[in-house]
């Protein structure tokens, strides 16, 4: 059971990062877009969502 969440929250995280580093690309190929600043917006926020879900994780280990 502790294998499933840690892979869980690897794969988002590596999916924040690359939201994040696309939507940087697509702000420099793709001036006046903003497909780019979407991307990263949605890149920063897969990853707060992460940090929400390890805190409340880790209070309920407790």
């Amino acid at each position: 059971m502790q294998e499933r969440p840690s892979k869980l929250v690897f794969w988002m995280f590596f999916g924040g990062l690359i939201l994040i580093v696309a939507g940087n690309m697509a702000d420099y190929y793709v001036s006046g877009s903003h497909i780019g600043t979407i991307l990263t917006v949605v890149g920063f926020v897969v990853w707060a969502i992460l940090l929400v879900m390890k805190f409340f994780y880790d209070k309920k280990n407790k």
